[in-house]
């Protein structure tokens, strides 16, 4: 006999687990600090790579005035100028990146727990069944022992 509630809490473990494979679950493989500094850095290493291709843009259409200059502390003071602006851009994604993913992580975080006490119900109805059919309850293992 197919136990219905064990149907309908398996079916919906199946669909939660298809619909959050590369979401809420991928997220609960780290722990908070390591998942969020992970992004962070990803974060952070996107913006340089966004920061470069700007400045490279810019040379191109600078660079024959860059060329033309004369006095070198032009050129240093202008350096200065996009240092500031680099670590200032870091500085913001590396806290919008932060925020969002702190976010992300205790959102997901709670929806695993709704997942996984589906998975202990299943568990439960497993061991119901499992005293029903044989008639006494199973032994329960101590942490070390073998069977």
């Amino acid at each position: 006999m197919v136990n219905q509630e064990k149907v309908r809490l398996m079916t919906q473990a199946e669909s939660y687990r298809q619909r959050e494979k590369r979401g809420a679950l991928l997220v609960n493989r780290y722990n908070k600090g390591a998942y969020v500094s992970l992004q962070v850095v990803k974060s952070m290493i996107i913006a340089t790579l966004g920061v470069v291709v700007l400045l490279l843009i810019w040379a191109l259409f600078e660079g024959e005035d860059l060329l033309t200059v004369n006095d070198f502390q032009i050129l240093i003071d202008l350096g200065i100028r996009f240092a500031w602006m680099y670590a200032l851009i870091l500085l913001i994604t590396a806290l919008v990146s932060w925020r969002t993913y702190t976010r992300i992580f205790v959102r997901s975080r709670s929806s695993v727990k709704k997942y996984y006490n589906i998975l202990r119900k299943i568990n439960y109805c497993n061991e119901k069944d499992k005293r029903r059919l044989t008639g006494r309850i199973p032994a329960v293992r101590k942490e070390g022992e073998s069977t």
